[in-house]
């Protein structure tokens, strides 16, 4: 990795958000620079090459959407939406015109930066041809080489099985995997009476490491000092929580990459 900082440009035209997000990437180590509109933004992208864009959607004149169009003309660096439209429509949109990622207002200091870094990461990675053996998706990262996992950008700590069955799930694209599929690929061994609940303990446990990691993001912005204390049960503190692991009933279990 460099020794300079790498580069973050944050286009909001809401100024005070802008400056709040750029201390915060400052903070973290990050030498970021706002801009308060689409045109003004692609000025200064133009003249200082980003490693990483953060944009609003929602901005007079030229709007995020076209400011992403326009940055895919001349830049691969990772762009992330900030804002606070959260339509499924919208993300869609964003997504399909080359967005990586994208964050809700209000967000969370340790998941923004925690996002940030994740994508820098796997940035530098490709363009030094480093991530051969990775697979993504669903904020998860995992490296087979150095049998490393992440979830939004934090370290998780897996047992082999726990690794293994991450593997797989993330290798189906999506498509369900059975219990028995699993028990035999990780296990090496014929199914019996007890593979479909040996299964489902793994996941338990391998699911609530990926929520511990929720957890520990800390509170939304604004709140940082509000005295709450913290919540014991990740759907209780964010009801609108979703595990990236899911149930297939009938049939095992996927993550929607």
């Amino acid at each position: 990795m460099s020794n300079s900082p790498q580069t973050v440009l944050v286009v909001d035209d809401e100024v005070a958000i802008a400056d709040l997000v750029v201390e915060i990437l400052r903070q973290g180590g990050y030498d970021a620079k706002a801009s308060y509109g689409g045109e003004e933004a692609l000025d200064l992208a133009r003249r200082i090459e980003p490693d990483l864009f953060i944009l609003d959607i929602m901005m007079p004149n030229v709007d995020g959407m076209e400011v992403l169009q326009k940055v895919r003309e001349f830049s691969l660096a990772p762009v992330l939406f900030l804002s606070a439209k959260e339509t499924e429509a919208d993300k869609v949109v964003a997504f399909s015109l080359g967005a990586d990622d994208y964050i809700e207002k209000p967000f969370k200091k340790r998941e923004l930066l925690a996002r940030v870094e994740a994508h820098l990461r796997r940035a530098q990675d490709y363009h030094h041809g480093l991530d051969k053996s990775a697979m993504r998706g669903a904020e998860i990262e995992l490296f087979s080489d150095r049998h490393e996992a992440f979830y939004r950008g934090r370290k998780l700590e897996l047992t082999p099985k726990e690794f293994a069955m991450l593997r797989m799930l993330l290798e189906a694209h999506g498509k369900p995997v059975s219990t028995q599929l699993m028990y035999e690929s990780v296990w090496n061994e014929k199914p019996d009476h007890s593979a479909h609940n040996t299964i489902m303990v793994h996941i338990r446990n391998l699911r609530k490491k990926i929520e511990n990691v929720a957890m520990d993001e800390g509170a939304l912005v604004g709140d940082a000092d509000s005295g709450l204390s913290r919540q014991r049960d990740v759907k209780t503190a964010d009801p609108t929580y979703v595990n990236p692991i899911q149930t297939v009933w009938g049939t095992g279990y996927k993550i929607d990459v």
